[in-house]
């Protein structure tokens, strides 16, 4: 089977563009000035995926600053807020800037999200693939309601009305890329591996969320989000699976793969736990499977004949021949505001991309 190569979602952060960070936190220079570098971090990444010949071209999430709260931040109706310190409910961390719903929820014309698309295509050039990579309307909608961040009267009691304009907001959105050029969407889904999850299921029960009504209408949302997109639009589902898993897992995953409206789902593939790995024989027949099988956090470089085994392991579970992608399991940083200080250097991930393509 011919595999493709999917480009990882996260790159490392330059450390001149986590100092650049720490100074502007410091007022020490000014959002311009951020800018700037922020501009001069993704042009040497564009640079370094195409000399490394990358099937698409990404701002490798080098842009955040608050995470994946930057989109949704940068939406109508979302306003931000300084939680300086977290409780017990909410979970969130000490200084954390987080989003409130304060009004209407709708497509922001004025979205630097166009800009920075024109910025990849520009430098990258119109032969190249230039994917954008969001949150998902899911994990939007599950945050807002269990940490409670909606403020609108027009939400109160009301998910549907909440699920409607989240999902109309993201599709405008993508119709204004798709109208700049881009063809290539990725869409983060961390909210499923919540309900996966052993211990973060239990907790969202003990917020008063009926998982099994919550995961349809998290599913809902993504796919009204991209109802009637042009046909040439590519859009991939990131959707990592946490360990250990909880007993509900299998009936989640069969929701999950019932999406309608993606082409692909990103889905790491991790070996060393078979409960996780055996998901996998859910996987539908329609769609395209983007696999992790190499690992970003750690130098160490995997043996070719031992991923390609795991490769033909994930096959032989598939209940259909389907399209293979490969990818890393996960992108190659954690925390999006700092450089990496641990062994792994920016060179290491260049080597398993470089493995990648020799997989491929």
């Amino acid at each position: 089977m011919k595999l493709f190569i999917e480009t990882p979602v996260t790159f490392l952060v330059p450390d001149t563009l986590a100092e650049a960070r720490e100074q502007y936190r410091n007022r020490l220079i000014s959002a311009k000035e951020l800018t700037e570098k922020q501009d001069e971090a993704v042009a040497q990444l564009i640079e370094q995926q195409l000399a490394a010949h990358m099937p698409q071209i990404t701002q490798g999430a080098l842009r955040r600053t608050n995470g994946v709260h930057d989109f949704w931040l940068r939406l109508n109706g979302i306003t931000e807020t300084l939680v300086l310190t977290g409780n017990v409910l909410q979970d969130q961390n000490s200084g954390e800037v987080i989003p409130r719903v304060t009004g209407k929820i709708e497509a922001n014309v004025n979205n630097q999200l166009y800009t920075h698309f024109s910025f990849l295509q520009d430098r990258a050039g119109k032969d190249s693939v230039v994917r954008m990579d969001l949150p998902a309307p899911a994990l939007f909608l599950l945050d807002a309601v269990r940490n409670k961040w909606i403020d609108a009267d027009l939400y109160q009691d009301n998910v549907e009305v909440l699920i409607a304009d989240i999902a109309k907001a993201y599709n405008d959105t993508i119709r204004h890329l798709y109208d700049q050029g881009c063809r290539r969407v990725l869409l983060i889904d961390r909210s499923w591996q919540r309900l996966c999850d052993a211990n973060a299921a239990k907790r969202l029960l003990l917020g008063g969320i009926n998982i099994d009504e919550f995961m349809l209408q998290m599913r809902r949302v993504n796919d009204e989000a991209l109802d009637d997109l042009p046909k040439d639009m590519y859009v991939i589902l990131d959707v990592p699976v946490n360990v250990p898993l909880s007993e509900k897992c299998t009936d989640v995953v069969s929701v999950l793969f019932g999406h309608k409206n993606v082409n692909a789902f990103m889905f790491a593939y991790p070996q060393s736990h078979p409960e996780a790995v055996d998901l996998i024989k859910l996987f539908p027949a329609d769609k395209e499977l983007i696999l992790g099988v190499v690992d970003p956090k750690y130098p160490q470089l995997e043996e070719e004949a031992v991923i390609r085994a795991r490769i033909d392991e994930a096959l032989s579970r598939l209940p259909y021949a389907t399209t293979l992608g490969i990818t890393t399991m996960g992108g190659f940083r954690g925390d999006p505001n700092v450089y990496q200080t641990s062994a792994f250097t920016p060179e290491d991930q260049w080597h398993k991309i470089e493995l990648l393509q020799q997989l491929a």
